[in-house]
């Protein structure tokens, strides 16, 4: 911005008695509410007209402050930090309409602290007009494809409505790593049904021996087979594969595996490959 605010000046195409259009009631009313960042701006266009050998306009200084205002800056304590409604209303849309069709229930207090700086600076670039570069979009589109398709619909959507505009994909890979994060820190847990013949006994001591050795899974129940059979498409809904102790052919559209009561070695190995093509299948 001050490279090309400087060739503007030298070159000619911007004058003293220039009308900026752009600058209206809400630019002072920003420079109002962003007095730390005015004072920088007003220090950096003092200096390049001492720079230039021309007094620039006041106007100058509002356009670096919605630079400065747009930039992602840190703070110490961001629960010091006053958000618009706005702000606070897209935040939570977001992290909601991404929850709902990934169907992740994400830590919305611990997304909404981290997200919330970054909406601030992206409202205000948007209406600013202000475009950045992501160079890191190819590798985000690529490792969290799924995340990234999901979060592109809901924001869209979003600043669809409140603003009647669109994200190019720079902005959604930013956002896009604010949920790729939590669920690199949260993967979601992969649910199992323990199904046995009858034996309470012998179910109940498979379900400890499954969560021993895979305290990662989520055990949603233990049931008999027959109770499988009497609320089958409940159970199918609810489970991402079944482990059983009965031998039984195609007994549910879920991967089932076969082990032994006692969940022996062998098991142990092939559950860990049940794992593997789950998690390679985006579970």
């Amino acid at each position: 911005h001050i490279y090309i605010l400087v060739s503007r000046y030298r070159n000619g195409f911007a004058t003293k008695n220039q009308k900026f259009k752009l600058v209206d009631v809400s630019s002072n009313e920003e420079r109002y509410r962003n007095q730390k960042f005015f004072e920088i701006a007003d220090i950096i266009i003092d200096n390049l007209s001492k720079y230039l050998g021309q007094e620039l306009p006041q106007e100058e200084k509002i356009f670096l402050l919605q630079y400065l205002n747009s930039s992602r800056l840190f703070f110490k304590n961001t629960n010091k930090l006053n958000f618009s409604t706005e702000i606070i209303e897209i935040t939570m849309e977001i992290i909601n309409g991404v929850s709902t069709v990934s169907g992740i229930a994400f830590n919305i207090e611990q997304l909404k602290t981290e997200l919330i700086n970054h909406i601030k600076p992206l409202v205000n670039r948007v209406k600013n007009h202000i475009e950045i570069t992501n160079k890191l979009l190819t590798d985000i589109q690529n490792e969290y494809s799924q995340i990234f398709v999901q979060v592109k619909q809901v924001v869209n959507e979003v600043f669809q409505e409140h603003f009647q505009q669109k994200l190019d994909d720079d902005e959604i890979g930013f956002i896009t790593l604010y949920f790729a994060k939590f669920i690199e820190q949260n993967p979601p847990k992969i649910r199992v049904l323990i199904m046995c013949a009858s034996g309470v006994g012998t179910s109940e001591l498979l379900k400890v021996k499954v969560h021993k050795f895979f305290p990662e899974l989520q055990i949603k129940d233990v049931i008999s087979l027959r109770q499988y059979q009497k609320e089958k498409s409940f159970y199918d809904q609810q489970v991402d594969f079944i482990i059983t102790t009965i031998f039984a052919e195609k007994v549910s559209i879920k991967p089932t595996l076969l082990v032994n009561a006692m969940f022996n070695k062998n098991d142990q190995i092939n559950v860990n490959k049940m794992l593997k093509v789950l998690r390679e299948n985006g579970k």
